[in-house]
């Protein structure tokens, strides 16, 4: 981390809510993680090796599983119990691993100087920052030519993007503050002249009920909720489990919900892409 380049904080969403079930709900099958794990591994490697920039590192879900593969990284996010709890996991890790070093500081003012890193790293965190562009750039900054980024834009399965949808119809908003899709971000990369290459396919199956989605938004579990006071979101999930009741019957009913994971890799070839901050 660059002492010269101190943390600011913007405008921007905490997990710190989030820390007691983050896991259990952004988490992946051990199998899947593995094989995302590898190919985030490859590319690193492809690109000369780390150390490698995590934006938005959370509880190290990515992070510890690359270091216990011998790559170094140094991991940012405003959420300090996310921090901490990715520091006491991290006290299990083998002792041959490689470390993660953390820092709490904002995606849009990172602490690291110009292009002194192989890799950088952002999962499901673009779809929160207003700013996500600027959070971007500086990914782009922090790199080194021929580096490379790897981004998981959208962490929604098809019946969180049905329900949010619908969400955002009935308060009559949209309420993803960053980024909306995988397609979005790829248009805006090429503006950079960075290509997408999607990594994968990796997907996951999951079997739940439309009601345990209904009461976890209700709970305030997921972000696109946040800026919603307790009334509206109240009122707006009992005329949403209504609109589900209607299309899909049943809300306690078993059904499967598939994740199609968005992992894409840009690889930097020149000078990094400044743009304009």
């Amino acid at each position: 981390m660059d002492p010269a380049r101190p943390p600011l904080m913007t405008h921007t969403y905490s997990f710190d809510r989030t820390v007691a079930f983050y896991d259990d709900t952004r988490g992946l099958p051990a199998p899947v993680l593995d094989g995302v794990v590898a190919a985030l591994a490859m590319e690193i490697r492809a690109a000369g090796g780390g150390p490698v920039l995590e934006m938005g590192v959370g509880t190290g879900r990515i992070a510890l599983p690359l270091a216990a593969r011998g790559i170094e990284v140094h991991g940012v996010d405003v959420a300090t119990s996310m921090l901490a709890e990715l520091l006491r996991k991290g006290e299990e890790q083998p002792a041959d691993a490689a470390p993660v070093w953390v820092c709490r500081a904002d995606a849009t003012h990172l602490p690291v100087g110009d292009g002194v890193y192989g890799a950088a790293i952002a999962s499901l965190i673009l779809h929160l920052l207003r700013d996500w562009r600027t959070a971007v750039h500086e990914l782009l900054r922090a790199v080194r030519p021929g580096g490379v980024l790897l981004i998981d834009p959208d962490g929604r399965s098809e019946l969180n993007l049905e329900l949010s949808t619908q969400l955002e119809r009935i308060v009559g908003r949209s309420l993803r503050a960053g980024v909306r899709d995988a397609a979005e971000l790829d248009a805006f990369m090429a503006e950079q002249g960075l290509e997408a290459r999607p990594l994968g396919p990796f997907s996951v199956e999951r079997r739940t009920t439309l009601r345990t989605w209904l009461d976890r938004l209700r709970a305030n579990w997921y972000s696109h909720t946040w800026t919603l006071d307790d009334a509206t979101r109240d009122a707006a999930c009992d005329e949403l489990a209504r609109c589900a009741e209607s299309r899909y019957g049943d809300l306690d009913a078993e059904v499967a919900d598939v994740h199609a994971l968005r992992w894409r890799a840009f690889r930097l070839v020149g000078s990094p892409a400044r743009g304009d901050r």
